[in-house]
């Protein structure tokens, strides 16, 4: 088994937040300019382009670790299923930025880890204790509270 070098972990938490608030800024730019380039491309065009410009981003990366070598994998077909169904997920998000009102989108793809935790539980039998409980329905209180489903923009699109 050969060894991979990874970069180095971030020590120190100003950093960590940081990365994400610059995160947050980048990604509100990015959906703003797919609401606004929506208007005269498609979601899937813009899909194209936002992975061919995170591609060569990411090439001096990837090369710096190794080259192609650090992306060898001995389970090709889950490898190829997680990337199709990554695509899929950006395209369809794409495509919900495209069509429905911007906070409404941002409202919903908040509530994601919600749904992580209860496909965790029913796929892979997760054991889920009384705190994550009422995290989950405090989060879900939360996302309903802001997407109010039956309101007028919230059914427009639906």
């Amino acid at each position: 088994m050969t060894s991979r070098t990874y970069p180095p972990a971030i020590q120190n938490s100003s950093s960590a937040i940081l990365f994400m608030m610059a995160a947050g800024m980048v990604n509100a730019v990015m959906l703003s300019a797919i609401k606004q380039l929506s208007g005269e491309l498609h979601p899937f065009e813009i899909g194209f382009f936002r992975c061919l410009i995170g591609f060569i981003v990411l090439l001096p990366i990837i090369w710096r670790a190794g080259g192609l070598a650090v992306m060898r994998t001995d389970r090709i077909g889950l490898h190829l299923l997680r990337g199709a169904l990554n695509a899929g997920a950006m395209l369809a998000f794409f495509m919900a930025v495209s069509l429905a009102p911007l906070e409404t989108v941002t409202a919903i793809s908040f509530a994601s880890p919600i749904f992580a935790t209860l496909l965790a539980i029913i796929i892979l039998g997760e054991r889920v204790g009384l705190h994550r409980w009422s995290g989950l329905i405090i989060g879900f209180l939360g996302a309903f509270l802001i997407i109010r489903p039956g309101s007028s923009e919230f059914t427009d699109f639906g």
